[in-house]
């Protein structure tokens, strides 16, 4: 259908550097010693939270066609590309995500 047609202006290349950022920057994560976390390291992260924090940063404003599903391919494409798990919370109101301990 039509709605299946991607925005023009959602860049998902800057979404995953956006997504892989705040992720990075509060997972556990082997990352560059360049970025020293922002926050002591957490092992689980809220999905919904880190909508949140991307959407009421300045970055999201400039991309204000992005919608959940778009952070959701994001997040599947880091979680493939970076070793992260998903999971389901219990009532499905939203996603967990953690570092794969390998």
């Amino acid at each position: 259908g039509p709605d299946v047609k991607v925005s023009k202006r959602v860049n998902i290349q800057r979404l995953k550097i956006d997504i892989w950022s705040n992720l990075s920057s509060q997972l556990p994560v082997e990352a560059e010693p360049a970025t020293p976390p922002h926050r002591p390291p957490q092992q689980q992260l809220s999905f919904q939270e880190i909508i949140t924090e991307i959407a009421g940063e300045d970055g999201g404003a400039r991309q204000q066609d992005v919608t959940l599903p778009f952070y959701f391919i994001c997040l599947l494409h880091l979680a493939n590309e970076h070793g992260l798990r998903i999971e389901d919370r219990e009532d499905m109101s939203d996603l967990v995500i953690s570092m794969d301990q390998k």
